[in-house]
């Protein structure tokens, strides 16, 4: 397929990201209603952020397999299947009438999420010349931040009126509208993926690089996605501020990295990969350590500042990705990378705070993800960019 210029892909890009922005809405979504939702199934912490950890396995294994499905599909009708996927569990957690249920909501959710990352990405870098595909991947991240910031501010215009499950339902017909339009006006993508296969995954995972990405990103989406999913119930249960303050702030703070991103192709291109992955890892984890000691005014500060570091990370981490391995080959650095990552940031580093919250504080939680994260930071030394090591 021929490339595109940004400007002459802009059509299929925005569609793109809309298709993006629905997926990580969808999730987020389950973030100001944690609360609701414990008090519907009587859980404690530890247990509704094992939510996450459901939602992660669906995900990390679709994504792992997406390979073969967009072999089949190619990476248009994957994006599509995924969209469906994603639909049909959020109607099945609508009608959810006990635990298990959501369990088995989130990990179809997480499915259809986790067949998302590899053909979405591959389908911007793809039909976009190369120079101008570092810019789009970072504004492609932009889909997931407006998604975490609209909802606390949706949550609030509607919870009078709307339960947990009518929240879901309306998610369900919004997501499949954009999908209606995405099949409609989207004609590129009908390149089809490279299945997993071992001689496909040897150069890969012979890289050191190739494992140093993958941490990076699991924490950049843990500053993210993971400290997104549980700051709501920390700011009510353990900081004190009251439902509505903790929403509107919370929504309002995720504003910051859409305003971030916006410049984050003109950043990647001064700073360099690495200097941006080193520079971001230390600012996110210093920002969530600042989380667990703040308190009052500054916490609401911290608030407003720790998810524009992850956000200017995760799009530098991509880049690399997508110049590891041929060009043909990058839905499998994704489809390898991804799962893990998504599970150790969207599964792991919640599960692991929920449970700091029940067993001592989440305050205390936050201060060591933050501090992990400083020391990881270091790693970027070791980073080789390119297909070779060296």
């Amino acid at each position: 397929m021929e490339t595109k210029t940004l400007r002459q892909g802009m059509v299929p890009l925005l569609l793109i990201i809309l298709i993006f922005f629905f997926r990580g809405f969808s999730r987020a979504l389950l973030s100001p209603l944690l609360l609701d939702l414990e008090r519907e199934f009587s859980l404690s912490h530890t247990q509704s952020a094992k939510f996450f950890i459901y939602f992660s396995l669906g995900a990390s294994a679709a994504t792992i397999l997406s390979g073969f499905v967009s072999a089949k599909l190619r990476h248009r009708g994957t994006v599509i299947l995924s969209s469906i996927i994603h639909i049909a569990a959020l109607l099945f957690m609508s009608s959810s009438v006990s635990a298990w249920m959501l369990h088995l909501g989130l990990i179809i959710m997480g499915i259809g999420s986790g067949l998302y990352p590899p053909s979405g990405m591959s389908m911007i870098t793809g039909m976009l010349e190369q120079r101008d595909s570092q810019k789009a991947l970072a504004w492609h991240e932009l889909g997931p931040h407006f998604a975490m910031a609209t909802v606390p501010l949706f949550t609030v215009a509607l919870q009078p009126h709307l339960s947990w499950r009518g929240f879901f339902a309306v998610t369900a017909v919004g997501y499949l509208i954009a999908t209606l339009i995405f099949n409609r006006y989207v004609t590129v993508g009908y390149e089809a993926g490279e299945k997993p296969t071992f001689s496909n995954l040897l150069p890969l995972i012979r890289l050191p690089s190739f494992w140093i990405f993958m941490l990076f990103l699991g924490f950049a989406l843990g500053s993210i996605q993971g400290i997104y999913l549980l700051i709501p119930t920390f700011m009510i249960t353990e900081a004190g501020f009251s439902p509505v303050y903790t929403n509107t702030v919370f929504g309002i703070s995720r504003f910051i990295p859409i305003a971030s991103l916006l410049i984050g192709g003109f950043i990647l291109g001064r700073m360099g990969i690495k200097k941006t992955l080193f520079v971001m890892m230390i600012l996110a984890g210093v920002s969530i350590v600042g989380l667990g000691i703040f308190s009052g005014p500054l916490l609401t500060f911290v608030i407003f500042l720790q998810p524009a570091f992850g956000a200017l990370a995760v799009p530098a981490v991509l880049s690399a990705i997508s110049q590891t391995g041929p060009k043909a080959s990058r839905n499998i650095a994704l489809s390898m990378t991804i799962p893990v990552a998504s599970f150790m940031g969207n599964g792991g580093i919640p599960a692991f705070a929920g449970f700091m919250g029940d067993a001592i504080s989440f305050s205390a939680g936050f201060i060591v993800i933050g501090m992990i994260m400083v020391v990881l930071a270091f790693l970027s030394i070791f980073i080789r960019l390119g297909t070779h090591e060296g």
